[in-house]
């Protein structure tokens, strides 16, 4: 079964995404780094005694290997799982300053599987950062996965995006989205 995961409508308003702004801001799109995460999710104070493996490489057909990426703007712009390292970085895309920006995501297996929307407004001499995982949840997050919170200060965004439980590699995985924004003075590591 091939995994398409296809990352449509990345709009830009007041001017193009691909237009390279006067500043330095920018989208970088990345496959999250994390092989296993414990599950059932630990109790505070408690040691994590099960864990579950990651399925999130662009080579993996369980995983994300028929990651898909279409970008609008001026111009459109296809990205691949094939433009991805594998260790899931990926492509660098120039934003404006100013505007929103809306993402479609679709996870396809046989059909869609999982679909649903994003959105935030952008921001000067920002770094952007998009991470996309099929995951139990979101390490670092707040709530519960089924009610995900930023707890970290660069967080904006953090959704679930629900796979059926027939596609699953596991019981309670998801298709995850997380936004971060760093400013130019404080960049990612």
């Amino acid at each position: 079964m091939r995994c398409v995961l296809m990352l449509a409508s990345l709009a830009a308003t007041s001017c193009s995404i691909l237009k390279p702004s006067t500043v330095d801001t920018r989208l970088e799109i990345r496959l999250s780094g994390w092989r296993e995460l414990a599950w059932p999710i630990p109790e505070q104070g408690e040691v994590a005694r099960t864990f579950v493996e990651l399925r999130n490489s662009p080579t993996d057909p369980s995983g994300l290997a028929g990651l898909e990426l279409q970008i609008f703007g001026s111009e459109t712009l296809m990205v691949s799982a094939a433009d991805f390292d594998a260790d899931g970085s990926g492509p660098i895309i120039d934003v404006p300053e100013s505007g929103s920006i809306q993402i479609h995501v679709r996870l396809w297996q046989d059909g869609i599987l999982a679909e649903g929307r994003v959105s935030w407004d952008l921001a000067h001499d920002a770094i952007w950062i998009l991470v996309v995982t099929r995951a139990p949840y979101v390490w670092g997050m707040g709530g519960t996965p089924e009610d995900p919170e930023c707890v970290f200060p660069w967080c904006r965004i953090i959704q679930r995006f629900e796979i059926p439980e027939a596609a699953r590699n596991y019981p309670a995985e998801a298709l995850w989205l997380e936004v971060e924004r760093h400013p130019w003075e404080h960049p990612p590591m």
